[in-house]
């Protein structure tokens, strides 16, 4: 069994084809007049051929023609790529998560109204969108790249936020586009990590988890002096204490 339909079997032990069907429906991917494309079909193939690399319609359509008997069009795939698309494949990727990730009674017991997990993936691009997407570059070589942001909430299992940017745009660029509400518990890998951010969650009256960043430094509140914060786990198993943060001690 090859990678992509070794990754396609992972997807359906946690998602069932009914299931994929009724999420079609549900965010208007798919209507009963068009019966030529089944969704779990297209879902199937358009996720293996991906894998692969860059798709066309006329591959997609060879491939469905070859596997699954369907003589729907290259015209229909591409009429098929739209919004409706866009939404069904977040829904089947927010249910894989959820299946996929428990949330125990901790976290319901925690009265947060979300629990957002934010993160970010790099993916490759054909090279003739360098020009709107510049990936990383060298003397020899230059590659088209997108960062994607996501936001999941763990406990609605749902997508609240997601955007395409350039491959330029860092983790920490983007800590600030999203705003936070009240009641939110946010949890951030350390390249979200800024004092400005920090400052948007507490003054929205948000909770957040950050991991710590390397360089970064705690400061005395009363002396002012540098604390040296593993000597002070090594003798406490954990702490709950004021105090200053950042780079610099002011």
């Amino acid at each position: 069994m090859n990678n992509s339909k070794r990754t396609i079997k992972n997807i359906f032990e946690h998602i069932s084809e009914t299931r994929i069907k009724d999420v079609a429906y549900q965010t208007g991917f798919a209507k009963r007049k068009w019966k030529k494309i089944s969704p779990v079909h297209f879902f199937t193939h358009l996720c293996i051929e991906s894998s692969k690399g860059i798709v066309s319609y006329k591959d997609l359509a060879l491939t469905m023609e070859l596997n699954e008997k369907s003589d729907a069009s290259r015209q229909a795939y591409h009429g098929r790529m739209n919004k409706n698309c866009l939404d069904f494949f977040k829904a089947i990727l927010a249910e894989i998560i959820k299946k996929k990730t428990k949330v125990d009674s901790t976290f319901a017991n925690l009265e947060y109204k979300r629990i957002l997990v934010q993160d970010s993936t790099i993916i490759n691009l054909p090279a003739r969108l360098y020009d709107e997407f510049s990936g990383s570059r060298t003397p020899k070589s230059q590659v088209c790249q997108a960062r994607i942001q996501s936001i999941y909430d763990l406990l609605t299992g749902n997508f609240v936020h997601f955007s395409i940017d350039y491959y330029s745009k860092t983790d920490v660029s983007s800590a600030l586009d999203f705003k936070p509400e009240q009641g939110d518990l946010i949890l951030r890998d350390r390249g979200y990590s800024s004092i400005a951010a920090f400052i948007d969650i507490i003054s929205n009256e948000a909770d957040f988890i950050a991991r710590y960043k390397h360089k970064t430094n705690f400061y005395d509140i009363e002396t002012g002096e540098k604390i040296d914060l593993l000597k002070l786990l090594k003798k406490e198993p954990y702490l709950d204490r004021w105090m200053y943060y950042g780079v610099k001690k002011n």
